[in-house]
């Protein structure tokens, strides 16, 4: 790298920097009188925004950017200084000073000439009549002669100025003509008859203080046309700034046509040194964005200026995204360059283009101390059939030659000659390996390839086409196709060469509509479709191809691949039955295994032998018997993704007559078959299914369907690999047929039904009087796979086996019955009934649907009422006979069956067992004395146990039954020491009562309060004491033992109150709880202390203690 460096610092040096960015003012530029001779020069760090400063021979402009902005004649100076022609008023710098150490160059789309002056003149291109009126910023605007003549007079054909190419960028040409008489922008004017004069800003006319040259008389009508401004600029501020710009952003520079916009991109490559012998060098980088419609970009005429010479390039081409897209062409003796893209921008979109070239090495060294500078700009275009403008921004930096020798990077085949498998992911079609090697010891980087299809096989046959290393690893960012050709884009990742290496690439992609036996070749067609540069230096180095017969990789044969099919496992439907009329019913499905796509003419599917057709005349009556089972038959092909497409439809079978007995009914598989003849196409991993329609009339029979693609015995017609028209190799050969795909049988049978219990009760299920919306009965109904099914009436039958006595009025006890599908709340078909006196209830209307295959589980809900009698032996019996359950041809399924449920016990009530829980706390002291706040204590638990249907407790009465407090007694001490008992249930206090004479109350009136304890199941209520402090010693030592003895409760169904015989445990009323408080569930007994009592401790003087009584 030290020697590239020092190459560039030797060849820039400040003379010829100058000498390069103002050489075309070697034109005829201005030239001050005062260069001449003795001059004193000015520091170039005194120059000030506005100055004139003189530089080896040459005026510029300080604008407000501290830049220099350079005068191309003297005409444009005058125009904006006419009162100095000779160019005297001026600083003059030192020619030795190295000026760019003070001052820049505008960048970007900023002029750097200075044009005329608005209203001074009128402009013209050497090379084009078209005249135009220079607009504040540098800006053209085309004009009619009626506009000249009534602006500008009689006379303006004088104040016409030629514009040279080389500074007509210095303008931009902006849409429009001016041809009505209204005074454009800029413009100095003052009417017939007065002597003020106005000039036009922003469509106004404002009053201008002092004499300008360059104003125009003109008709009081033409003045009217503009509205008058009360503001007032002097002649001096008119003509302070001839770079016309501010430091804000330039225009644009658009086509008039409004169909492109170019601009100069912020890519375009810097200044800088250049190996004489580099490749891939980028001179321009550009974008181009279309209008409202798509453009075709047909021709880009390219200026070469500076110091060069057109001999210095061997060839010069556009690309876009690596990609070239155009061919590669030369310099021409007038240094034009002309490109062809033939390119379409999208409406509203941005490209990018890139002018690359490779440099002769040869004429660049005609001046090796690289004074030799190139550079580009854009002097023409061509689109959508017309010449276009708004280019005139696109401009190149200058590119400088040195004699730096560039790295190789040789190219070279490897691999060899073979056949490869369409269909297969990531075959191998090209090998090549790249060997860098530098002068410098400097890396390479490997930015892309473009390899154009020489093969007989076509580029669109090849998909997912990758560049990867030789371990696997892929290494491309982009893969562009371009007619015939493929660029690899390489990854930032994976770009860099070291000194001295090699590395092996693999072509990888999937061959997918190619015939068999054609080719694929790829080729290097030429040094610039390998984009290769030394790291630093950053053009592309010298490419050599090795090894490659011209210029080719090897050729890698195809194999269009096998064309398999096998039964789908997951589509193909078991040995199924089917009832009469069903429809879309799958015969048989095939997966379809291609290496590539297969087209085929039909395909004749076969009824197999262990179809069985039960009529003795299927010999005499050939297809008729089948045609009367199956509606019609069709063909269906199903992608990747899912979609279907039906490929042919048949309505009747076809027999070959050379083929099983005619007169008997004995199959043979090749007999009857149906010939879809259709064509279709066929796709790696499609399905071929065969569906078939079943007539209205179907009998029971069973068929079986069956297809073979065995060799030259295929059933496909013309098997032809996809895309390519005629050819023997565009058959799919015969030993690449194969499979064969027979389907199951499908069973044609009548329509039925399965009813079964399903609610999981047992004999004695009970439920109690007065409950609603009751569970009595659940079934499932099961519709076999002939048919879907219809429920349209269920009937049921009540009965109380071996209790006579039970009958009419307590049937009617029974009431508010519905049927519910199970998950949902709706009643079906809306049916609501209750039983009639002889036991039978009948929901008629549910109209409930079930598909062939499927089950509906089904729900019998309904009211006890209150007065219904208790019995163990309850049934509910649906009735087969006398339900309806229809078809899918609407006809009753004939179904005699009984379907009862389990034997119901009905109870009249709930009944509740009361017993202390065995996690009660067991006997223990404790201390409430001197508390900070309440002290609360578990006293006692009981678990509460529900049977026979849910209780709702609503009174509970506890009492304190010790030895040193009677209970349903005057106030015992005791009882003074608690404050107040909780009843706690699942953590929650429900209620909290003071005691009274020992006992406690609690009133558990309300849903929100009430002890509801389902059928079956126990709840555990626990009794706290929250206590006062005890602050005596006479209050220590009482005791605390707490009795359940009386609990009111109801059941859940009719609410009524639990009799004594239903209770275990406890009493139902306080009194008689009361009276039998000793056999009451009771816990443990409690002594309450203001403190525990400390045991003293006692030396024994190492005497062992024996157990029983000692003294001590």
């Amino acid at each position: 790298m030290n020697t590239l460096k020092n190459s560039i610092k030797k060849a820039f040096s400040a003379s010829v920097v100058f000498v390069t960015v103002f050489s075309m003012l070697g034109l005829g530029a201005l030239v001050p009188a005062a260069a001449l001779a003795s001059t004193q020069y000015t520091a170039p760090e005194d120059v000030e925004a506005g100055d004139l400063i003189e530089y080896q021979g040459a005026v510029f402009f300080i604008n407000a950017d501290m830049e220099i902005v350079y005068f191309p004649r003297d005409r444009e100076y005058v125009s904006w200084y006419p009162e100095d022609p000779e160019v005297r008023n001026v600083l003059h710098i030192d020619p030795s000073t190295r000026i760019l150490d003070f001052f820049g160059e505008p960048g970007g789309d900023l002029n750097p000439g200075v044009g005329y002056r608005s209203s001074c003149n009128l402009v013209k291109r050497t090379i084009d009549p078209t005249v135009y009126a220079v607009l504040p910023g540098n800006q053209l605007k085309a004009v009619t002669g009626d506009y000249v003549s009534a602006l500008y007079g009689d006379k303006w054909a004088s104040l016409v100025r030629d514009v040279d190419l080389a500074f007509w960028s210095n303008y931009t040409v902006v849409s429009g003509l001016l041809d009505d008489a209204i005074p454009h922008e800029g413009f100095v004017y003052k009417a017939t008859g007065s002597s003020q004069t106005y000039v036009v800003m922003d469509g106004m006319g404002v009053m201008v203080d002092g004499v300008d040259p360059c104003a125009h008389q003109v008709a009081q009508s033409v003045a009217d046309e503009i509205e008058l401004s009360s503001d007032t600029v002097t002649y001096e501020s008119l003509r302070s700034n001839p770079a016309q710009h501010d430091g804000s952003t330039p225009p644009t520079n658009n086509d008039p046509s409004g169909e492109l916009t170019f601009s100069l991109s912020a890519d375009t490559p810097e200044t800088t040194l250049v190996p004489e012998d580099a490749t891939h060098v980028p001179y321009l980088t550009f974008n181009v964005t279309a209008g409202s419609e798509d453009a075709l970009l047909e021709q880009i005429t390219f200026e070469r200026f500076q110091l060069g010479d057109d001999q210095n390039f061997d060839k010069l081409w556009l690309v876009v995204d690596e990609v070239p897209v155009t061919n590669d062409q030369k310099v021409q003796s007038d240094d034009t360059l002309e490109l062809s893209p033939n390119y379409t921008i999208g409406a509203g979109d941005t490209v990018t283009f890139t002018l690359m070239a490779n440099l002769d090495q040869t004429a660049a060294t005609t001046n090796p101390n690289g004074t030799e500078q190139d550079a580009f700009k854009i002097v023409g275009v061509q689109a959508n059939g017309a010449d276009v403008l708004g280019y005139t921004s696109v401009k190149g930096n200058y590119m400088v030659y040195s004699s730096y020798t560039l790295g190789t990077a040789a190219l070279s085949v490897r691999g060899s000659n073979q056949e490869v498998q369409a269909g297969e992911a990531e075959e191998i079609l090209g090998e090549f390996e790249i060997d860098w090697d530098s002068t410098y010891e400097n890396e390479g980087i490997f930015k892309s390839i473009r390899l154009q299809m020489q093969g007989t096989a076509d580029l669109s046959d090849l998909h997912n086409l990758d560049l990867r290393e030789d371990n696997g690893q892929s290494i491309t960012s982009k893969v562009i196709v371009w007619g015939d050709y493929v660029t690899f884009v390489i990854d930032e990742n994976d770009q860099m060469f070291l000194d001295s290496e090699t590395r092996r690439f693999e072509v990888v992609g999937e061959i997918s509509g190619a015939n068999d036996a054609e080719t694929v070749i790829f080729e290097v067609e030429d040094i610039r479709d390998v984009h290769f540069v030394e790291a630093d230096v950053n053009v592309g180095s010298a490419v050599t191809l090795t090894g490659l017969s011209s210029n080719r990789l090897r050729t890698y044969t195809i194999d269009a691949g096998q064309f398999t099919v096998s039964q789908n496992g997951t589509r193909t439907p078991s040995n199924e039955e089917y009832a009469k009329d069903s429809k879309e019913v799958i015969a048989l499905a095939a997966d379809v295994d291609l290496g590539q796509c297969v087209s085929v003419d039909g395909l004749k599917v076969y009824l197999h032998s262990d179809s069985v057709i039960n009529d003795s005349s299927l010999g005499s009556t050939d297809a008729a018997i089948i045609d009367a089972d199956i509606e019609r038959a069709e063909l269906w092909l199903i992608s990747e993704s899912g979609s279907e497409k039906r490929a042919s439809s048949l309505t009747s079978v076809t027999r070959d007559t050379d083929v099983g007995t005619a007169t008997d009914n004995t199959l043979t598989t090749d007999e009857f078959y149906y010939d879809f003849d259709q064509t279709f196409q066929l796709n790696d991993n499609d399905i071929l299914e065969v569906r078939l329609d079943l007539d209205n009339d179907a009998t029971t029979n069973t068929y079986k369907f069956t297809f073979s693609n065995s060799g030259a015995n295929t059933d496909f017609d013309s098997a032809e690999y996809c895309g390519k028209d005629g050819g023997s190799t565009n058959n799919v050969a015969n030993a690449d047929l194969t499979g064969t795909v027979t389907g199951n049988e499908i069973n044609i049978t009548a329509a039925s039904f399965t009813i079964t219990r399903d609610d999981g009760y047992s004999s004695g299920e009970t439920f109690i009087a007065g409950s609603d919306d009751q569970r009595f009965f659940s079934f499932v109904i099961d519709a076999a796979n002939a048919s879907d099914i219809t429920v349209q009436t269920l009937n049921f039958d009540m009965a109380v086996s071996g209790d006579a006595t039970y009958v009419t009025d307590n049937y009617q006890k029974f009431t508010g019955f519905y049927l519910l599908e199970e998950g949902s709340t709706t009643a079906l078909g809306g049916e609501v009934d209750d039983m009639n006196s002889s036991g039978s209830l009948t929901f008629q209307n549910l109209n409930l649907g079930i598909g062939h295959g499927e089950t509906v589980s089904v729900v019998l809900m309904g009211n006890i009422d209150t007065g219904a009698e208790a019995t163990s032996s309850l049934t509910f019996t649906l009735d087969g006979s006398d339900s309806v359950i229809d078809d899918a041809q609407d006809e009753q399924i004939t179904y005699s069956d009984d379907d009862a449920s389990a034997a119901l016990t009905i109870s009249t009530g709930a009944s509740l067992t009361v017993e202390v829980d065995g996690d009660s706390p067991n006997a223990s002291i404790y201390a409430v004395g001197s508390a900070t706040g309440d002290v609360v204590k578990d006293l006692a638990s009981f678990a509460l146990t529900a049977s026979d249907g849910q209780v709702n407790i609503t009174d509970l009465y506890i009492a304190n039954n010790t030895s040193t407090a009677t209970a349903n007694t005057a106030e015992s001490s005791a009882d003074a020491l608690i404050k107040t008992y909780q009843l706690v249930v699942n953590g929650t206090v429900l209620k909290e009562k003071k005691p009274v004479s020992g006992v406690a109350r609690f009133e558990l009136q309300g849903a929100s309060q009430e002890i509801q304890i389902a059928d079956d199941q126990t709840v555990v209520a626990t009794i706290r004491g929250v206590f006062n402090d005890v602050d005596s010693a006479t209050d220590s030592g009482q005791r605390v033992k707490i009795a359940l003895y009386a609990i009111e409760a109801e059941t859940e169904g009719p609410g009524t109150a639990l009799a004594q015989d239903t209770v275990t445990g406890v009493s139902t009323t306080a009194a008689a709880g009361l009276a039998a408080l000793d056999v009451a569930p009771t816990g443990d007994e409690m002594a309450i202390y203001k403190s525990v009592p400390t045991i003293a401790g006692l030396s024994t003087g190492g005497t062992v203690l024996n157990s029983g009584t000692q003294d001590i």
